[in-house]
């Protein structure tokens, strides 16, 4: 397989990865933190160790 064809493919996955997390992971992750039924664990997070 050419190099060329190699970076291609490989430029294409990075941009499939970065419109997935923009469009459905970091929107649940959101949700999940701002659910008020989810306090504790909002408030787990944030609490530095």
């Amino acid at each position: 397989m050419p190099r060329w064809l190699r970076r291609l493919l490989l430029a294409v996955l990075i941009a499939v990865v970065v419109v997935v997390l923009f469009t459905t992971v970091f929107p649940w992750v959101e949700r999940q933190l701002e659910d008020p039924t989810l306090g504790a664990v909002g408030q787990l997070l944030r609490v530095p160790r």
